[in-house]
C-alpha cells in the first residue's frame, strides 16, 4: 500500500462534533477521541483536550505511517468500489502532498464541523429523536413495539448553548478557515449567531468560509446579512423530495418555504447545493428530484444515502423494484452508478418492518402514504403477497 492510498488530512486539520457533545475527525468516522476508555465530550472537556487526547495523537500517527485505520473504513471501502470517497475530496481540496506527509504532523486546528444539538422544527421520517427535538412528539408506544430502535430522547448535554465552548473554539480564529454547521436546525440555534457576531468582531471572517447544512425553513435575511461578512457561503440544502412529497417526508415543512428560501439564496448570489437523503421513500423519484432541480434552478443534486435507520434504507427494496429502478433511471451516468452500488451495498431485510413503522406514523400524524408516494400502494400489495417475516 502507499500513503496516497492511506492517508487523509482531516485528522490533523479537522474536528467533527456530534450533538450529544462527542467528536470524530470527521462525520464519515466511527473514531471518538478518548481518555481511559471514556468518551472525551465538549461541553465536558475543551477543544486542546480533544485534539491532544492519546488514541486521537495515534490515529495521526498511523496515518502518518501510512497505515489503513479501521475507523476509516467508510471512505477506503467506497474507494476499492471506484467511488470518490470524502478522504479523496478533502485530500484534493488541500492539495496534499504525498512526497512531503511529515509536513502536516503538526498542523493547527483548521476546519470545525458543529452539529448544534438536536432542536429542530421539522420531524422528517427518516430521522429519529437524537437527531430531531421535535420527533419527540411522535414516539407511540405501537412505534416503539414495532422494534424500530425509536425512543424518545432528550439530549442533557447542551454544549452547543454554552459560550465558554464558542470562546474555546475562538481562541483557534487565527488559525481556522472553514466553519461547518450542522444541527438539528442550526438556525435555531441563536448562540452561534452571537459567535459568528464575534468572529466579526475580530476582523478575521474574510478567510473563513461558512457552510451550512439546513432543512431551508429558517433563512431570513437578517442572518443573510451575518452570513456576508464572510469570505465565502455554501448552503446544503438538505430536501428530500420535491412538491406534496416533501411535505410528507420532511413532516411538516412545507415545499414552498424551502423554495422561498432558495429564492433568497439566489438573489443574494450565495452558492447552495441541493442534496437529497434517498431512502425508501424518494427512491422511486430519484430522476424526478434531479430534473426538478435541473429544469427550474439549473442545480444538479448531489445524492446522499440513507445508513440510519437500516430499515428504511433502500437495500430493503425487493431485487425486482431495484432493477425496474435502475431501467426507468434518467439520471447522469455518475449518478445511476452511485445509485446501483448503494441498491446493493448491504444486506437487505426486507420492507416489513418500514411498512409497519410508515403505517403506525401515519396514524399518528393524521397521514396517508399512498395519498403522498402512491407506488407505496405497489409495496403495500407486495409485502402482503410475499408475507414477508423480519
Amino acid at each position: 500500500m502507499s500513503i496516497k492510498e492511506t492517508f487523509c488530512i482531516l485528522p490533523f486539520t479537522h474536528l467533527a462534533t456530534h450533538p450529544d457533545g462527542k467528536v470524530t475527525p470527521c462525520c464519515e468516522s466511527k473514531f471518538t477521541s478518548k481518555h481511559l476508555d471514556k468518551d472525551l465530550e465538549l461541553g465536558i472537556n475543551t477543544v486542546e483536550e480533544i485534539r491532544n487526547s492519546k488514541n486521537f495523537k495515534a490515529l495521526r500517527k498511523q496515518m502518518l505511517e501510512g497505515k489503513f485505520h479501521t475507523s476509516c473504513d467508510f471512505c477506503y471501502d467506497r474507494e476499492k468500489a471506484g467511488l470518490v470517497s470524502k478522504r479523496i475530496r478533502e485530500n484534493t481540496k488541500y492539495e496534499v502532498d504525498y512526497n512531503n506527509i511529515d509536513k502536516y504532523k503538526d498542523l493547527p486546528l483548521m476546519s470545525v464541523e458543529l452539529r448544534l444539538g438536536n432542536v429542530c422544527n421539522a420531524k422528517c421520517v427518516i430521522c429519529h429523536p437524537g437527531s430531531s427535538s421535535k420527533w419527540n412528539e411522535d414516539i407511540t408506544e405501537e412505534i416503539q413495539s414495532i422494534d424500530s430502535g425509536y425512543n424518545k430522547r432528550i439530549i442533557e448535554n447542551t454544549w452547543f448553548r454554552d459560550d465558554k465552548f464558542y470562546d474555546n473554539v475562538l481562541n483557534y480564529s487565527n488559525d481556522i478557515v472553514h466553519l461547518w454547521f450542522n444541527g438539528g436546525e442550526p438556525l435555531l440555534i441563536k448562540e452561534h449567531l452571537k459567535f459568528l457576531n464575534k468572529l466579526v468582531e475580530l476582523n478575521v471572517t474574510d478567510k473563513i468560509e461558512l457552510e451550512y447544512h439546513t432543512n431551508g425553513s429558517l433563512i431570513t435575511t437578517k442572518i443573510l446579512d451575518i452570513w456576508k461578512n464572510f469570505k465565502n457561503l455554501k448552503i446544503t440544502l438538505s430536501l428530500d423530495d420535491i412538491e406534496t412529497r416533501f411535505h410528507y417526508a420532511r413532516y411538516p415543512l412545507t415545499f414552498d418555504t424551502v423554495e422561498n428560501s432558495i429564492k433568497l439564496l439566489r438573489e443574494s448570489n450565495i452558492h447552495y447545493d441541493i442534496i437529497p437523503t434517498v431512502n425508501l421513500l424518494n427512491v422511486t423519484n430519484t430522476t424526478g428530484i434531479y430534473e426538478y432541480f435541473k429544469f427550474n434552478y439549473d442545480k444538479e443534486c448531489i445524492f446522499n444515502y440513507l445508513r440510519f435507520p437500516k430499515f428504511q434504507s433502500i437495500v430493503n427494496m425487493p431485487d425486482h423494484i431495484k432493477k425496474r429502478i435502475l431501467s426507468n433511471s434518467r439520471l447522469p451516468e455518475h449518478l445511476h452508478t452511485q445509485l446501483e452500488y448503494e441498491f446493493y451495498a448491504d444486506n437487505g431485510m426486507g420492507l416489513t418492518k418500514a411498512l409497519n413503522f410508515y403505517n403506525a406514523l401515519d396514524r399518528q400524524r393524521g397521514l396517508k402514504i399512498e395519498e403522498y408516494l402512491p407506488e407505496f400502494v405497489e409495496y403495500i400489495n407486495y409485502d402482503r403477497d410475499t408475507n414477508i417475516i423480519i
